[in-house]
């Protein structure tokens, strides 16, 4: 199988992530359980801004957020979609 530079790029970064431990502790009472889980949402969010997503943002439980900065000069509705925080992105109004 012929394996392009950019399918090479997603599986080696594929590998990467599920490489990490990311167990959950039956005893935490936190969010995320283990360290181990936080430590994997740092290294998405500065992996999602090396190939320059904006707004990278992680919040108090490490949900990874992030915008694609548009290829368009032109006004396209988007998806809308909600952040835990209860605010829109996503959207052209």
């Amino acid at each position: 199988m012929d394996v392009t530079p950019y399918r090479r790029e997603m599986i080696e970064r594929f590998y990467k992530y599920v490489g990490y431990d990311t167990q959950s502790s039956e005893i935490s009472d936190t969010y995320p359980s283990t360290e181990k889980q936080k430590i994997l949402g740092r290294i998405l969010a500065d992996d999602l801004r090396a190939i320059g997503l904006e707004d990278v943002q992680i919040d108090q439980f490490s949900y990874v957020t992030a915008a694609l900065p548009s290829n368009s000069a032109k006004r396209v509705k988007t998806h809308r979609s909600h952040r835990p925080s209860g605010h829109l992105t996503g959207c052209h109004q």
